[in-house]
This record gives structure tokens, sequence and C-alpha cells, in this order.
């Protein structure tokens, strides 16, 4: 995900689908400035997984035993909406609300937009 060549505005949607749990906080912050480089103006980001609540008051059992499987699994662990709307916007995107998926209410879609104002002059 970090290395393979990739053209700069080559694409209008990236999907990242239960892939950040896998990785620390420094190569999620690359993956996403990667992948702001690659959308177009105008691109949308779509991140979904299983996402941390903001507190251990919010959280529940399965969130937790999926935070324990990926920690023993590849060594990542969960995230909340905010950690990844913050790497979606220093990547200058600009995040969306996030939405819950209605049957697995822990899985959720965080998207973001790369804005028109990216746009070349004269293009």
């Amino acid at each position: 995900m970090l290395t393979a060549p990739l053209d700069a505005d080559s694409a209008d949607l990236v999907l990242l689908a239960n892939v950040i749990h896998h990785s620390n906080e420094y190569a999620n912050r690359l993956l996403f400035h990667r992948v702001a480089g690659v959308l177009r103006p105008g691109g949308l980001l779509v991140a979904l997984d299983v996402m941390r609540a903001r507190s251990v008051s919010e959280s529940n059992q399965i969130e937790a035993l999926m935070d324990l499987y990926f920690g023993g699994a590849s060594g990542g662990h969960l995230w909340t909406v905010t950690e990844i709307q913050s790497w979606q916007q220093k990547a200058g995107l600009r995040s969306f609300l996030p939405v819950a998926l209605r049957l697995l209410p822990d899985w959720k879609i965080q998207s973001a937009r790369k804005p028109m104002d990216h746009l070349k002059a004269g293009c």
C-alpha cells in the first residue's frame, strides 16, 4: 500500500476497507497522504472499518474483542473517528460525518473529499 507506484490525480474513488486497523498511526498518516495525492479534485476517500468509541464508557464488548483480536493478529488496533478524520484533514481532504452500518454499528464509513480548489490553473 505504501510502496506501489500510483499516478497523481488518477482516481475518483479510493476505498480502504478493513485496512487501517492493521497499521500504526504513522503508516496510516502516510497512507492517507498517498491517497490524497492519487485522488482527482473532487475525488472521494472512503474508509470502512471497525472504529473505537471516543471513550471507554461508550465502548461495548464487540468493539473491545475486535481491538484485542487485531492487536494479537496484526499488532494493530482500532482507531476513533476523530483520529481518522484528523489524518484525512492533515492530508488536505475534507471529512464528512461518519455513517454507522445499520446491522454492524461498530463498523463505520468515514469519507472525505479532495477539494476542487486543487485544480491546476488553466485546466
